[in-house]
């Protein structure tokens, strides 16, 4: 589980600001062979949508936003 933890409001000012915050890239590497990496992201009813995500020589890219993603991982048998 990944989640990019900040505030989506601006308290300083009155009234209060909503800030939208760029994803965060991350890079993810393994010691041991990967054989499939799925991310699940929520949909706006909270629903999860999986997604494939490639695995090059153990290597996962994703983003990170401002709520919980979930990466699965199926070792490589």
């Amino acid at each position: 589980m990944f989640w990019h933890e900040v505030s989506n409001e601006d308290t300083s000012v009155v009234p209060h600001r909503q800030i939208t915050h760029p994803n965060i890239p991350a890079k993810l590497t393994f010691n041991q062979s990967i054989k499939q990496a799925i991310i699940y992201t929520y949909d706006e009813s909270w629903n999860l949508i999986p997604k494939d995500l490639p695995v090059i020589d153990n290597v996962i890219y994703f983003e990170v936003p401002d709520q919980v993603v979930l990466i699965r991982l199926t070792p490589s048998t």
